[in-house]
């Protein structure tokens, strides 16, 4: 049987429940994806710092190798050409704010103005050194910063 025409026409579509539902599904996997890309980002940019200084200290412990001492002086205007000629511009151009300091009891580099995060020091720490803060080669300053202690006069 057919059934009598009623002169409504039905239109072609989404319903506001199916749109409802379509809106609800991509919102829920936009909000699980956020955090995630945010951590992976953190990630990144520590283990890029890590990297960076990982070149910053096998230069300057290579020198200490050849010369038989750490650089005294060490700064943007003052890098020893056999140190010079090992490190990436990025060192050279002002691209970190980064302190050196040497002395017969101790060496150390204090990068500073990295705005790192709590969990961004955590990674870098694990990468560089031995995952705790508090001890080892480094050390997460109050700024978002941090400061690398060469290894020189153990026991002073």
């Amino acid at each position: 049987m057919n059934s009598p025409n009623t002169g409504y026409k039905r239109k072609r579509g989404f319903s506001i429940i199916e749109l409802a539902v379509v809106v609800t599904v991509i919102s829920t996997i936009a909000a699980l994806g956020v955090p995630r890309f945010a951590q992976v980002k953190n990630r990144t940019e520590a283990t890029t710092i890590a990297n960076d200084l990982r070149i910053f200290t096998q230069a300057v412990e290579l020198y200490n190798i050849m010369q038989g001492s750490f650089p005294r002086f060490l700064s943007l205007d003052s890098i020893p050409e056999d140190i010079n000629e090992m490190l990436p511009n990025i060192w050279k151009d002002g691209s970190y704010n980064w302190h050196y300091y040497s002395s017969t009891a101790y060496t150390y580099i204090y990068i500073y103005n990295l705005q790192f995060s709590a969990e961004q020091g955590l990674i870098f720490d694990e990468t560089v050194d031995d995952g705790n803060i508090t001890k080892g080669k480094v050390r997460i300053t109050y700024d978002g910063g941090f400061v690398y202690l060469f290894e020189n006069n153990v026991g002073v």
